[in-house]
């Protein structure tokens, strides 16, 4: 099909965490992008502690797939939210966000 198809947010996937999408047509930007280690978690008790876990969990839940299109390429994918709210010692979630810039053609 033309266009961009895309999905994103707190897909909850239990995949291994270097391992492309499971499907052929469908590409993790993340990984597609190098798997940068410092943007792989987006849900880390050791850093946030917003749920006030007993516990140290690090996974990568929110995840941005697109199919794959010659007219979309994926050339920035990064993390942010990773900064205290001013007054509250809170994060503005208990996962990080995610964003990504792509080569549109």
């Amino acid at each position: 099909s033309s266009g961009i198809n895309a999905e994103y947010g707190d897909s909850e996937m239990r995949i291994y965490p270097r391992r492309s999408a499971p499907i052929s047509d469908i590409t993790d930007v993340w990984s597609k992008l190098g798997s940068d280690s410092n943007t792989e978690y987006t849900w880390d008790t050791s850093i946030n502690k917003n749920l006030e876990a007993d516990f140290v969990a690090r996974n990568r839940f929110d995840r941005l797939l697109i199919r794959n299109t010659p007219c979309c390429t994926p050339i920035v994918f990064t993390t942010f939210g990773k900064t205290l709210l001013p007054g509250c010692n809170m994060y503005p979630s208990d996962h990080w966000g995610i964003l990504a810039y792509f080569n549109l053609s």
